[in-house]
Order: C-alpha cells, then structure tokens, then sequence
C-alpha cells in the first residue's frame, strides 16, 4: 500500500512530439527516404553538493533535493538518406542530417568553494542554451563470397553551440570559461568532428573448422573539445 513506500520524489513532464517520414523506391535497387521528428528528454541530473548550478537564464540557483534541477531538453531532428545495392557484392548507404537541442546543458568550468573552513573544488553546470549538429555519414558494404563480409564508413559531424546565455553572477564569472557570449559559434564539447571505421568479418564455410569466425575492425575518432572556449 501507498502507506508502506518508503519516501521518495516523482517528477512529471509531457510533452507532444511528432515523426514524419516518406520512404520512395525509384528502382529495386534504390531507395531514397527522408524524415522529422521532433523529441523531448527529461534530464535526470541528481542534486550533488559539488555542483554550482546555472538557469538558462544565466543566475546561479541552488536546486531542492528531490526535485527536478533542470528543465527538459527539446528540439527536432531531420534526415535524408539512401541506400543502393549494385549487386550481392556491393551495397551502399549515405545520409544527411540536421538536429536542433533546446534547453542544452554544458558543463561551464569549475571553482573553489570555501566551507566550513574547507575548500572544495565545484563544476559549474548550466542549461545555457541552443546547440545543433549537422552533418553527413556515408557505409560502403563489400561481400566478396558468401561467408566474407567487408564494412567501411565515414561520418562528419559540425556541431556547435548556437546561442548561449551569458552567467550574470559576478562571483563566478571569472570561473567560467572565457565569458559565454563570445563562444556562439564554438564546436561543441566532446563531439568529434571526423570518424572512420572499417571492419571484416569471415566464417570458415566448411572443413574441420566449419563455422569458426574471426573479426577484424579499426576505427578512428577525430579530437574533440572538453571545454566551451575550444582552448583545450
């Protein structure tokens, strides 16, 4: 019964979201798609001690425990892509994309914080605004016999941060990274541009050792950003 629960914190939220997509096949070989949606994500941040926490509207607010800290990130996303397939050998897909973040949250800098006589190190933490990515990501699928097959693929990815609230408290100010209005513009952090992968996979069709597989994959991630200024 509800008299035996043991205390705890419900948060609501809703939201409406919508998806449209169209999918048209040219040929039997061909297919081009296209689709929207739109998507609403509660943040489930937990309350610590050792975070300065910032509104979206830049002021600096101390969140009740239990109780929702930030408010839910929305936005919409849109992509176009197709697949062609020549053969049984060799198939192909690419994709172009555009996702739009609403109510963003962005780890701003860290400051030391005296306590009861002792100092703590705290991360400031804000919901500061607007970011979107774009980009494109492109799969070539090779399969030269029937137990072989060969994958490679690239993706680009510009995300950046589009508008960006400015933190008002003159406290922390000259621990936030290098004063949020000048860094609209900026690549988001820990987002890399470039990625490549390639992988193989062959399963030995028959003999003594039917069915044994091997695997080989390499990747590579380009470097990312860790703070907001793009200086690290």
């Amino acid at each position: 019964s509800k008299e035996d629960q043991t205390a705890y914190s419900a948060i609501k939220n809703n939201a409406f979201t919508y998806r449209v997509g169209v999918v048209y096949l040219p040929d039997p070989s061909v297919s081009v798609y296209g689709s929207i949606a739109s998507f609403f994500k509660p943040i489930r941040t937990l309350y610590s001690p050792t975070t300065v926490y910032v509104d979206k509207e830049g002021y600096v607010f101390e969140p009740k425990m239990n109780e929702q800290i930030f408010k839910p990130e929305s936005g919409y996303q849109a992509e176009i892509g197709s697949k062609y397939t020549l053969n049984n050998m060799i198939s192909a897909n690419a994709s172009l994309f555009y996702i739009r973040r609403e109510n963003a949250t962005q780890r701003l800098g860290s400051m030391p914080v005296e306590e009861n006589g002792t100092t703590t190190n705290k991360t400031i933490t804000g919901q500061v605004g607007v970011m979107d990515s774009k980009g494109f990501d492109i799969e070539f699928t090779f399969t030269p016999v029937s137990s072989m097959n060969i994958t490679t693929g690239y993706s680009f990815t510009d995300a950046r941060i589009r508008d960006i609230a400015t933190v008002k408290d003159p406290a922390i100010l000259e621990y936030v990274t290098s004063g949020l209005d000048d860094n609209s513009g900026n690549y988001q952090t820990m987002v890399p541009k470039n990625n490549f992968y390639a992988l193989g996979d062959y399963v030995i069709p028959k003999g003594v050792f039917k069915n044994l597989g091997f695997m080989l994959s390499v990747s590579f991630m380009d470097k990312v950003y860790r703070n907001v200024a793009n200086d690290k």
